[in-house]
């Protein structure tokens, strides 16, 4: 039968034999960003493509942009020319077992590169051991359905990995088929002149997209009409055998092809906020010709971009964007993608951490020689940061309509903006260039940390119940976490002057050290008792109760009695200078756990924002604080008895 090919294309859809010398051109800015904007609903948020794309790339890669390509264009080639990326080596295994697992080789040559990449792999050089990362990750998969705890053990560390990279395999083959129903099916051909007819197939049309054989499937109605008067399927003639075959195949296309993971159509006007794939909106069960109208505009895009007509791309890319603006007006986000896009291409936070770099070592210098001019040089990378800092923060409140700390990301943004201020009012008492110092070291930190938490998924996705509360998120929440800067700060000096104490540094140095940390630490447990009284008072309001004895509330109350019982000793003379700097480093610590050890728990109504790897760090920077507390005491001690002794 002539349309038996089309059963291989059907199955041939999820085994993408993208061709190999698919050369994609890469699209103009201004073609990126007019895609780029395109609203899209992910993980119940609506957003632009922009950020979808560096969602994706970074759950691949755990980078935002591929070798140098903005994520959106590297999204623009897998979505409307997938061929082009399956040599693009985006998947990040972290342990070589799992190549060794599925009988790959552990490492890959990539053009234009001397060296092998041994962490990142392309859809090609994973495809022979695909059927054997299945196998693992199906296994794996029902071991954590029986026990979701089963497969945090270091025993299956294996099985863990291969599920992580499967559904990231799963996920890059179905973002390539989102407009496979406006690409030529290649292995079609309709020889039949019966069939030419009743499709109106013009002389020279060889190759046909599902898209197109849908507008014209009705043609064969009279055929299959014809076909079912008869009793006998046998008795059909070849025409009739070939329509029914013609239309059995286009609903195995569309079964197979339906509820693909880009949601970028809102299917119901003024409605409630329900998206849908492209390939399902050409179906409309209401008659929705607008919703059609836009998914076949989405396919001329895709169709578009193969081309290279970029002019044409950027056009169906603006009107589709405004047919879901104006379905979805109602949808604050929806409207805002543009201006989030925007945001994501200015990349603050990114060039603050360069800006920040720069004061750091500019006011190191200024520090070790002295140098005036040095120090007021240092003042302008981190001016400079801090708008940078500044304007991101601004920018994520515009966005998200709420304060900058939804989730442990935005705390690690605001804490070190906090603790960047309170370095810069250091700074203009004392003009030593200790405040830049450490206030760029720290603000710098805290970035590289909030990018280990942007690494976990979409920063600025709708907040847990427990947040719900933009009063409180601006009352509670800032006050307990600027607590958590000035606690935390005057650690930092803790360290300082410690080191500077091992060093055998002068009374009067030191005293430039210890004045702030006692203000810091005062400032801190100031803010940490306000904002843990202000969560009481929320609690109360949110559950009935003002105390309840939850881990958060407990690492909160930590923090406050820890911080009172330091500054207190000092103030009553029960401790001296020592004993002080040695309490605010174990205020980081209390700090810490407040801030992310109570999470690892898992339990009561604060517990958010667990990552795997949480653990490993929390413990790890445990571990150091108190191993530096140690040999801090053990050579102070040692040097207070040589001074004894002489």
């Amino acid at each position: 039968m002539k349309f038996l090919t089309l059963i291989l294309l059907t199955f041939s859809l999820f085994l993408p034999a993208f061709a190999e010398d698919a050369d994609a051109a890469r699209a103009p800015r201004k073609v990126l960003k007019a895609v780029g904007e395109i609203p899209v609903l992910f993980n119940g948020r609506v957003m632009p493509l922009d950020s979808f794309a560096r969602l994706h790339l970074l759950q691949f890669s755990g980078r935002k942009s591929y070798q140098g390509e903005s994520a959106i264009s590297w999204m623009g080639r897998l979505l409307f020319v997938p061929e082009s990326t399956e040599d693009d080596a985006v998947f990040l295994i972290n342990h070589p077992e799992v190549l060794t697992a599925i009988g790959v080789e552990n490492f890959q040559m990539l053009p234009g590169e001397r060296k092998p990449s041994t962490r990142r792999f392309s859809y090609h050089h994973l495809m022979p051991g695909v059927m054997k990362l299945e196998e693992i990750a199906r296994r794996a998969q029902a071991m954590q359905d029986a026990d979701p705890e089963a497969l945090k053990s270091k025993e299956y560390l294996v099985e863990r990995e291969a599920l992580r990279v499967y559904v990231n395999v799963l996920t890059y083959r179905a973002l390539g088929q989102v407009f496979a129903f406006a690409r030529p099916l290649e292995d079609l051909r309709l020889e039949s002149p019966e069939i030419r007819e009743a499709l109106k197939v013009q002389l020279g049309e060889d190759t046909f997209s599902y898209l197109e054989l849908g507008k014209r499937i009705s043609g064969l109605a009279p055929l299959m009409i014809e076909a079912q008067a008869q009793e006998d399927p046998t008795q059909w003639t070849e025409a009739q055998q070939d329509a029914f075959t013609l239309a059995q195949m286009m609903f195995m296309f569309q079964q197979n092809l339906s509820e693909l993971p880009l949601t970028m159509l809102p299917e119901a006007p003024h409605g409630e906020s329900i998206w849908i794939a492209p390939m399902d909106g050409l179906s409309s069960p209401d008659g929705d010709q607008a919703l059609v109208n836009a998914a076949e505009r989405s396919g001329a895009m895709a169709l578009a971009w193969a081309a290279g007509d970029w002019d044409e791309v950027a056009n169906d890319a603006k009107m589709i964007t405004e047919f879901s603006r104006s379905r979805m007006k109602h949808v604050r986000e929806t409207g805002l993608t543009g201006k989030e896009a925007q945001f994501n291409r200015a990349n603050y936070f990114v060039r603050a951490k360069v800006f920040y770099i720069f004061g750091f070592f500019i006011a190191l210098a200024a520090l070790l020689s002295g140098n005036r001019i040095l120090r007021l040089a240092a003042w302008v990378p981190v001016s400079i940061a801090l708008v940078l800092h500044l304007s991101g923060l601004a920018w994520r409140i515009y966005l998200t309509a709420r304060p900058p700390v939804t989730n442990l990301y935005g705390t690690f943004l605001f804490v070190g903006l906090i603790c960047l201020l309170l370095a810069l009012l250091v700074e203009s008492f004392q003009k030593n260039g200790l405040g830049l110092f450490a206030g760029s070291f720290v603000a710098l930190t805290f970035l590289f940390i909030a990018d280990r938490f942007a690494a976990e998924g979409d920063t600025m996705h709708k907040v847990v119940a427990v947040l719900a509360s933009n009063f409180w998120l601006s009352t509670h929440v800032l006050a307990v976490t600027t607590g958590y800067a000035g606690v935390w700060f005057a650690g930092v000096f803790g360290h300082i002057w410690l080191v500077l104490k091992m060093l055998g540094k002068d009374k009067k140095t030191l005293e430039t050290v210890r004045l702030p940390m006692e203000g810091l630490l005062g400032f801190g447990l100031t803010f940490a008792f306000l904002g843990t009284m202000l969560g009481g008072v929320w609690a109360d309001q949110s559950w009935g109760r003002f105390w309840g004895w939850d881990p958060k509330e407990n690492g909160a109350l930590l923090i406050v009695l820890w911080t009172a019982v330091v500054y207190h000793a000092r103030v009553a003379g029960l401790i001296r200078d020592v004993g002080t700097a040695v309490g605010t480093v174990v205020g980081c610590i209390m700090v810490m756990v407040a801030w992310l050890g109570v999470n690892l728990l898992g339990v009561g109504l604060h517990s958010y924002g667990f990552t795997t790897a949480m653990a490993t760090g929390f413990y790890g920077f445990i571990g150091f604080e108190l191993v530096f507390i140690l040999i801090c005491l053990t050579v102070i001690l040692v040097q207070e008895k040589a001074v004894k002794a002489s």
